[in-house]
């Protein structure tokens, strides 16, 4: 079955159902997703919960772990929680095939959450998201629209008693654009800036953070417009002031899709600037190599969230001088640096 995330809610108001599978584009809600499951989990006495990475194990070992009891106690329940490497947009045959087995006579006492490792819109009609949908609950997080990212960050806000203005709050999602991480990371931010104060947080105050915020957007139209040097000494400010690589990433993807929307000719909301940085990419990339870079992004992401191990800003810092134009240009270099990706920090 395939629901959203507030019916979730609802039905987790009355029972745990034996497997999830959550996926969608908006991590802040996925993260949220699995908090809620978990917490219910918890509260009905799952004292064990396990996370099982496909890009470690074979799906051999994953359905030995699947049918393995408690560690501690047989009264113990378990939750496993398995997240699929997916390099490709596909799902794993061998691991669809052993879930599909599992879940037929599944163990009593065991929940099971899936965390599909990438997801695009596309991938509704596929054999493998057809087949958890019907196997497992699926919850899907699809993409915020701009006035639902305010109502997010505002219920956010609330429920973690940040008081802040309504424009401000407005302004600090736009400063944003859509990375709803960076938004949330940045009301927490200042929650701990202005503890103290009696009055709600107003846009003055978000004058303390849009300078960090401007500059991780700023890398990547600096990528775009192929100033190497530039992007080189922006990189290794941000890391020495530990800023969130998450952050560039979700920019970075963000300014990839809006570049691949523009090749396919559909209207974007880009403003001027970044529109121009766009035409400045176009003129030195294909769409093919722009859809590398995208996927090589989408890898240096996995790092960040813990389903890759590796360096991310690393990898991050040699993509961004990779788009920029640095000495990289053939497709031998792309591929050279795929492999670095994927190999890192085995």
């Amino acid at each position: 079955m395939q629901i959203d995330a507030q019916t979730l809610n609802n039905r987790l108001d009355e029972e745990l159902d034996v497997a999830y599978t959550i996926v969608g584009e908006e991590h802040v809600v996925l993260d949220e997703i699995r908090e809620s499951i978990v917490a219910k989990a918890r509260q009905v006495g799952f004292r064990e919960i396990d996370r099982l990475y496909s890009s470690e194990r074979d799906w051999e070992e994953i359905t030995t772990e699947l049918s393995r009891g408690a560690l501690f106690s047989q009264d113990d329940k378990r939750l496993i929680e398995i997240v699929v490497d997916m390099p490709t947009s596909q799902f794993p045959a061998q691991g669809l095939k052993c879930l599909e087995t599992y879940l037929e006579k599944p163990v009593r006492d065991h929940l099971i959450l899936i965390r599909p490792s990438r997801y695009e819109y596309r991938q509704r009609s596929t054999g493998w998201f057809k087949s958890l949908a019907a196997s497992t609950t699926l919850v899907l997080a699809p993409r915020l629209w701009p006035n639902q990212q305010i109502t997010w960050a505002a219920q956010y806000a609330k429920r973690h008693e940040i008081r802040i203005e309504s424009s401000a709050l407005q302004r600090l999602v736009a400063m944003c654009e859509g990375n709803m991480i960076s938004a949330k990371q940045e009301l927490d931010r200042l929650h701990l800036s202005f503890f103290y104060q009696a009055n709600a947080i107003t846009s003055s105050d978000l004058e303390l953070v849009d300078s960090r915020v401007i500059q991780q957007y700023t890398v990547v139209d600096a990528t775009f417009l192929g100033e190497s040097r530039r992007v080189n000494s922006m990189m290794r400010k941000l890391a020495a002031e530990n800023a969130s690589a998450l952050d560039v990433v979700y920019s970075l993807l963000s300014q990839l899709r809006t570049a691949l929307l523009t090749t396919s000719g559909k209207a974007t909301h880009a403003s001027r600037g970044r529109q121009a940085a766009i035409r400045s990419l176009l003129q030195r990339h294909s769409r093919d190599q722009i859809k590398i870079f995208f996927q090589q992004a989408g890898v240096i992401h996995g790092i960040v969230i813990g389903v890759y191990r590796g360096d991310a800003w690393g990898s991050l810092h040699r993509l961004l001088m990779l788009i920029a134009g640095s000495n990289l240009r053939s497709e031998e270099s792309i591929e050279a640096y795929r492999r670095i990706d994927y190999s890192l920090g085995t």
